[in-house]
């Protein structure tokens, strides 16, 4: 092993030293190192007589006892990304918070690694969660738009993945559309273009929907309540985000 010992080569950590290790047939290697001070001593131990004090002075090379050992492990898959999310999130008002999702696996560490984020090539930054072999990032004031995610992950051996992802954001703000109504089993069915609750009032469709009589358990977009002949049903509906018809949405008169 070659060491760097000139006090021009100092670097933050000290000296460096290097090797080329050879004949590494096994999946993991172990490497014990171990170091020696004064490297100006040809010999561990010198001894140095003072003529002027008439005193021997002997001088010892320092040698670490424990070993430092470094682990090499064959890598028989390069890391792989492999997938991204979300691609497209749908919220009801800016700014929209996101998580961003990414998932790792093979490489080094079956699928550990650290990934960086990035909105433009080569200005990435560290996920704020990631080591693992799942990362996770929150953005908590995004707009609606289209972006271009570029993803960098890189594995205990140096080994880096990388990809680009595309992420739409959109706000909806426009109120469910019933687009069909039909009688079956002694129901009256609704469906609606997106999950919603659908209410019906009926007498008049400016009634607000916590007077109303609901047609659904939780959101969906099929809602239901009993076929009554004679009767006139004026439906309103709201959506996940509370969008909600202004007037009706449909009024459906029973025969």
């Amino acid at each position: 092993m070659t060491c760097d010992n000139d006090i021009m080569h100092y670097k933050t950590f000290g000296w460096l030293c290097t090797s080329t290790i050879g004949d590494l047939t096994k999946n993991e290697n172990d490497i014990y190192v171990r170091c020696k001070d004064k490297p100006w001593m040809t010999n561990d131990t010198i001894t140095e007589f003072d003529a002027e004090t008439n005193k021997t002075t002997i001088k010892s090379r320092n040698v670490n006892y424990q070993s430092f050992i470094y682990g090499i492990k064959k890598v028989n898959e390069r890391i792989v990304i492999d997938f991204v999310t979300p691609t497209q999130v749908k919220a009801g008002f800016e700014p929209v918070s996101v998580e961003l999702k990414v998932k790792t696996s093979k490489g080094a560490e079956d699928g550990k690694a650290n990934c960086y984020y990035g909105f433009t090539p080569g200005e990435e930054i560290r996920f704020f969660t990631t080591g693992g072999t799942t990362h996770f990032q929150t953005f908590d004031s995004m707009l609606a738009g289209n972006y271009n995610l570029f993803i960098t992950c890189e594995d205990a051996s140096g080994e880096i993945a990388r990809t680009q992802s595309g992420l739409e954001i959109f706000i909806d703000d426009d109120a469910p559309i019933v687009v069909r109504t039909y009688k079956q089993n002694n129901k009256l069915i609704v469906l609606t273009d997106e999950e919603a609750e659908c209410y019906y009032d009926l007498n008049r469709c400016n009634f607000d929907l916590t007077n109303g009589t609901s047609m659904t358990t939780g959101f969906s977009t099929k809602h239901d309540t009993e076929y009554i002949a004679g009767r006139i049903y004026h439906i309103k509906c709201a959506d996940v985000f509370e969008n909600s018809n202004p007037s009706c949405a449909i009024i459906v008169r029973m025969e």
